[in-house]
Parts: structure tokens; C-alpha cells; sequence
């Protein structure tokens, strides 16, 4: 009987929860970038504002899985590539301004050709939320990723932290091996 028991934990430990198994790659050929979502992502249509960047439209990507929304705002800068670090400073900048810093650091998409670099940040709320976001410029976009865990959700869970370090922008190598090669022509 002890066995048994032990084998049914063991068994109920292997299976993934729902949100586990949903995890897949989410590569927008349009706007250049893959990342990890835990959910088809809806798309929509947002504006970005800023000092230096001014008003600008945005193409939001967001899912949300067990009070968690993991969001990417894609916003066009190409028109004002010698201002792209100060538009990547400033946004860092507001976005930090909603909570307590917690979190400062550098980002990369990766050790290979092609790693782009950026600021990584998480901020705990008032209300006991917390975000944590990756901001970087390349290709004439500012990319914002983007992750907000409701209160009272699971504030140190894996999956924050699966969707703000897998973010690619060489959607074209292969990514089924490792380390990631860029794919034949």
C-alpha cells in the first residue's frame, strides 16, 4: 500500500500543470522577434509615449495564463535611430516609476552573433504585484517584455523569468539545436 501511494505522488509530480504544457515558441516574422509565451498571444493596437520618442504607435502581443499577463509592446523608432539609447533609457525610466526597483540589469538575447543587448528590470507594487520587464532597441523598434503577476500570485515561479529569457531576434537559425545555428538558404 506504502508504494502505491508513494507511485500516485510520484505520478501526479511528473504531469505538467496546464500552464506547464502550453509553453511553445512564438515567432513574429512581421516585427522580427520570437520569445516563449504560455498562450497564443491576442494582438492589438496601443500608443507609446515619451519625451524623446514623442507619440508613437505601438503592436501589443499578450496572453494571460493563471493571473499572470505576459505582454510585448513593439514600438516603430526607425525614423529616430540616433535617439534609440535615450528612447530605451527613457522608457526603462517610466516604466520603473510604477513601484519599487528591485531588479536593474543588463539583458542580452544571447552569447552568439546577432545578441542584442538591453536593461532587464522587476518592481514590486503597492498592491503586492509584481513586474518584471526586458527592454531593448534593434532593428528600428523599441521591444518591451513584459511580465505582471497579480497579487497574491506565485511572486517567485519559473515562468516570469522563462518569458523575459527567451527572446530571440535571429528567427532564422535553427533552434533545435543547441547551440542555435543559423539555417540554410
Amino acid at each position: 500500500m506504502r508504494w502505491m501511494i508513494v507511485g500516485v505522488i510520484a505520478g501526479l509530480m511528473a504531469v505538467p500543470s496546464a500552464a506547464e504544457a502550453a509553453w511553445e515558441q512564438y515567432i513574429n516574422e512581421e516585427f522580427h522577434f520570437g520569445v516563449d509565451f504560455p498562450a497564443e498571444p491576442s494582438v492589438s493596437s496601443g500608443i507609446h509615449r515619451g519625451a524623446v520618442s514623442g507619440e508613437r504607435p505601438s503592436t501589443i502581443f499578450e496572453a494571460e495564463v493563471d493571473g499572470i499577463t505576459y505582454r510585448v509592446t513593439v514600438v516603430d523608432i526607425s525614423d529616430q535611430l540616433i535617439d534609440s539609447g535615450s528612447i530605451l533609457e527613457e522608457a526603462v525610466y517610466i516604466w520603473g516609476l510604477d513601484g519599487e526597483l528591485t531588479v536593474d540589469m543588463s539583458a542580452r538575447t544571447g552569447p552568439w552573433e546577432g545578441a542584442v543587448y538591453g536593461r532587464r528590470l522587476t518592481i514590486d507594487k503597492e498592491d503586492g504585484s509584481r513586474a518584471t520587464a526586458s527592454f531593448f532597441t534593434t532593428r528600428g523598434r523599441l521591444y518591451i517584455f513584459e511580465v505582471s503577476i497579480a497579487a497574491g500570485g506565485d511572486l517567485e515561479g519559473p515562468n516570469p523569468g522563462r518569458f523575459v529569457q527567451t527572446v530571440i531576434y535571429n528567427i532564422n537559425w535553427d533552434w533545435s539545436v543547441w547551440p542555435p545555428v543559423p539555417r540554410p538558404e
